[in-house]
């Protein structure tokens, strides 16, 4: 696959106004050539051009940017991109990076009410133009299937979960599975919680990009965030309520007095009776952050112990640190967002990794950075990195699955 850099364009407003008016028939001469010019530089010129005919990319970028007053916007970006010295920094509040997603994509919003006029009535009279008539949707190498994961049940049998079918996926040996899109049920009966090998574990698991939700047999329900796995034995529910994570996932437990419910990451243990929280314990990471959103929840690790309420969360690494955050921007993963908050760069890429499957490294002097802002995460990798790209000193390049970041 050919190498592609993609250093930020300093005229992309100008290009996406260009590509508008020509879908408008505004063009003259001298116009059209510059256009035309543009688009045979790079295959991709080419592609994003075609992409505005595409009435639901169109609708996709419209419905996640929302509407925003772009003569305000360039207002408040325009001093900055003026200034070559300045560092872009949309990022560092969240209505900037809102402002910057959409001045790129303005011509999106232009095209696609022209569109529904010039495709539906003068599809008799359209001009004979080099820009392809029958846009193909473009997808990226590094975009990856969602909903697929796999679940691995205590008898050793595997069920891929993207090939089922939304029903009752499992009814064998007491246990009863049913699943419904991204959600599955899991239930024991009265016999098998008595009678089955309490030894055994069933585990379900995410890969990059895939996120899952499962109502455990005690009533709570766990959403499984991408890259991680969540793992429950035959004996759950009976004499205690005991789940291992490797990853990240967000809780809400069924209240039981009686019978704490615990998670279990690394050498971590998150104690409650019936809360709402996110642990994220990813082994990449240097700790295991547990968010809490409501109720109360014990962590110990290494034979130390705290204890937290709302809006807080505790880090546990080689001691337990306690800070107050922003609840939201831990779970926004759960909403199908990226949100940073002053996040620096490194941990940002592996996020990144983590969802798009890919490898990331860096190449070269990269100052250490951090960035306020949310993308969703039904974007690319590429335009991902393009939105950081506008918010800090660094460019990237795509060499198939892997991605690597320059000054």
């Amino acid at each position: 696959m050919e190498n592609k850099e993609y250093p930020l364009d300093p005229h992309i407003f100008e290009k996406a106004d260009l590509i508008l008016r020509y879908y408008q028939g505004e063009l003259n001469s001298q116009e059209s050539e510059r256009l035309e010019q543009w688009l045979a530089e790079d295959e991709a010129n080419r592609h994003f051009a075609e992409s505005l005919k595409d009435e639901d990319t169109l609708q996709e970028q419209l419905d996640f940017f929302g509407s925003v007053d772009t003569a305000a916007a360039w207002k408040k970006i325009a001093p900055q991109l003026s200034d070559s010295k300045k560092d872009i920094s949309f990022w560092r509040n969240t209505e900037y990076l809102k402002y910057a997603a959409v001045l790129l994509l303005v011509c999106l919003a232009g095209a696609f009410a022209f569109k529904k006029i010039y495709f539906n009535q003068n599809t008799n009279n359209k001009a004979n133009l080099s820009i392809a008539e029958k846009p193909k949707r473009v997808t990226p190498a590094t975009k990856i299937k969602k909903n697929k994961a796999q679940l691995l049940l205590a008898s050793g049998s595997v069920i891929d979960l993207e090939n089922q079918q939304n029903g009752i996926i499992w009814n064998k040996n007491g246990a009863r599975i049913t699943k419904n899109k991204t959600e599955l049920h899991f239930s024991f009966s009265p016999d098998a919680i008595h009678n089955t090998d309490k030894s055994g574990v069933n585990t379900l698991t995410t890969p990059a990009g895939s996120q899952y939700k499962i109502t455990l047999p005690d009533g709570s329900e766990v959403w499984l965030n991408a890259s991680s796995t969540l793992s429950f034995s035959n004996s759950f529910k009976k004499k205690n309520r005991v789940v291992e994570l490797s990853g990240e996932a967000y809780f809400e437990v069924a209240k039981d007095k009686h019978k704490p419910f615990l998670v279990m990451a690394n050498n971590t243990t998150v104690e409650v009776l019936g809360t709402h929280f996110n642990v994220m314990a990813y082994q990449e990471e240097k700790s295991i952050n547990t968010t809490l959103l409501e109720g109360s929840v014990k962590i110990s690790n290494n034979n130390s112990h705290t204890i937290i309420k709302p809006g807080y969360q505790a880090k546990a690494g080689k001691t337990i640190e306690v800070e107050k955050v922003n609840v939201d921007a831990a779970v926004a993963w759960k909403k199908g967002l990226f949100q940073f908050q002053n996040t620096d760069l490194k941990t940002i890429m592996r996020q990144l990794e983590r969802w798009y499957g890919i490898e990331i490294s860096f190449k070269g002097a990269i100052r250490n950075q951090h960035f306020t802002g949310i993308i969703s995460q039904q974007n690319d990798i590429a335009q991902v990195l393009k939105m950081i790209q506008l918010s800090g000193k660094l460019n990237f390049k795509i060499e198939g699955k892997k991605v690597i970041i320059l000054p």
